[in-house]
């Protein structure tokens, strides 16, 4: 389930809905599977991109300039 999920777009939707949960609402799976496939994500990346705590998900400052850079591609492409 969770494997079919993309880290950058999984990643952004967290960012947008500022809570897991809420961004597996948006996605249409569970938190969970949200939870999971940001953390293998962030394994990737080697960095943490947002903090967690038992009720929100701050960015990290790592998780800002992603998101930064995120918008910026997607600008240049005209998306």
């Amino acid at each position: 389930m969770s494997d079919d999920l993309d880290g950058i777009s999984v990643f952004m939707a967290v960012a947008a809905a500022k809570g897991v949960r809420a961004a597996g609402e948006r996605l249409g799976v569970s938190g969970s599977a949200v939870s999971q496939a940001l953390r293998r994500f962030e394994e990737r990346l080697g960095v943490p991109l947002v903090q967690r705590t038992t009720r929100s998900v701050h960015l990290t400052e790592g998780g800002q300039l992603s998101r930064r850079t995120d918008h910026a591609r997607r600008a240049a492409k005209g998306e």
